[in-house]
């Protein structure tokens, strides 16, 4: 099946290497293109390629190149994507690790539905109207 978690993982790190490969690069076209005084990749277009999955590329091109590295506000908001992408790994690692998540178990009752469905695993509605 195409959502079992080995191949997302699979998929993930493939989406992450290419996005932070196209940051780098993108980093280091601009700064060539700065140097040549010729069209320039914006700010925005730089930091979209760092929020989209390309943050470590885009911090070693930054790095590497030179480029970018005393230009403010676009250095901090460079740092901020970096903490953003952190507190979700550690709340993605924290649901993984402490949720008890059962993949196989979650996606049926996501796929079974109808009058015969088995819903013990479900929560129960509490209030008006909600007697077995």
């Amino acid at each position: 099946m195409i959502f079992d978690p080995p191949n997302l993982l699979i998929a993930g790190l493939i989406y992450a290497a290419v996005a932070n490969i196209f940051a780098f690069a993108c980093f280091g076209i601009d700064k060539r293109r700065a140097e040549a005084g010729t069209w320039r990749i914006s700010e925005a277009g730089l930091l979209r390629s760092a929020l989209f999955g390309g943050w470590v590329g885009a911090k070693l091109g930054q790095r590497i190149f030179r480029h970018k590295i005393r230009k403010q506000p676009f250095a901090g908001m460079l740092n901020a994507i970096g903490g953003l992408h952190l507190a979700v790994c550690l709340l993605v690692g924290l649901a993984v690790a402490y949720g008890n998540f059962d993949w196989r178990a979650s996606m049926s009752r996501l796929i079974s539905t109808g009058p015969s469905a088995d819903r013990s695993g479900l929560p129960h509605r509490f209030g008006p109207g909600s007697a077995p």
